[in-house]
């Protein structure tokens, strides 16, 4: 696996130089069509080698990403982005009340670790409340403590946390930049305080997916957009956050198709 990476990460070296100050790219796949780097600068975006677009995009997609492990008391529990309904989250972590932030469609819930001398916060955040009861796990952040938290007070400590905790993919706590690059890849953009990814695509979702979701089947075209950051302090990894939603993108008939009250 990491040898693969490390081919594919020359690859696109070679294929796109570095960009220029003030530039940022992402892979980005439209209904039905190859890939693209989308720039966030004036100039368009540039279509991948048809070798290069599924790769970059499933690299940041890839299931493991979005998958945080070493959770519960015994350290055998996971939490999935866009996979973990809310009562799965509270028989991990415990169920509390919501932070009081100004999000009640996403109301977060922080949880802090018990344990003796493990300071390790994660932030898991809802998607879709009040309005149909809540919906599935959307971001998760992983913090190392609570330092500049703005809410620290109202965390729940909860001995299902630990400094064990890490993505399926390898992301932890602690790691350099070129550890996380080893996971990652090259970031979208970078500066002194964080490294950051992103991608996104436009697709159909499957009948499978749907029935999943308990939605009506129909031809429904999603855009589900991915994003990575991990902050970092004296060049150590002291936050992983990663949010995974889908949007709505066709006609208003689907939008308003949405899932049945729990």
């Amino acid at each position: 696996m990491n040898a693969r990476r490390a081919a594919l990460a020359l690859i696109l070296v070679l294929a796109f130089p570095a960009a220029e100050p003030g530039w940022s790219e992402k892979p980005d796949r439209p209904l039905n069509a190859p890939g693209f780097w989308e720039k966030s600068g004036v100039r368009p975006a540039r279509r991948m080698p048809p070798i290069l677009a599924p790769q970059a995009f499933d690299w940041i997609m890839d299931p493991a990403q979005g998958a945080f492990t070493g959770l519960g008391p015994d350290g055998n529990r996971t939490l999935v982005v866009d996979r973990t309904p809310p009562e799965e989250l509270f028989a991990i972590l415990g169920r509390v009340p919501r932070l009081p932030d100004k999000a009640p469609e996403t109301p977060t819930f922080g949880y802090v670790s018990s344990r003796p001398g493990d300071t390790t916060v994660l932030l898991a955040r809802l998607d879709d409340c009040p309005t149909n009861g809540c919906d599935r796990l959307f971001r998760v952040e992983l913090r190392a403590d609570a330092l500049g938290l703005s809410l620290a007070d109202h965390l729940h400590p909860t001995p299902g946390l630990g400094r064990n905790a890490a993505t399926a993919s390898g992301l932890r706590l602690g790691m350099t930049r070129e550890e996380v690059r080893a996971v990652l890849g090259k970031p979208r953009r970078e500066d002194s305080h964080a490294m950051f990814y992103e991608a996104d695509s436009k697709r159909w979702l499957t009948k499978a997916e749907q029935e999943d979701r308990a939605f009506s089947p129909g031809e429904d075209v999603v855009l589900v957009a991915r994003t990575i950051e991990v902050a970092f302090r004296e060049e150590r990894a002291i936050s992983i956050a990663v949010q995974h939603r889908l949007f709505w993108v066709n006609s208003d008939a689907t939008k308003n198709r949405r899932r049945s009250p729990a």
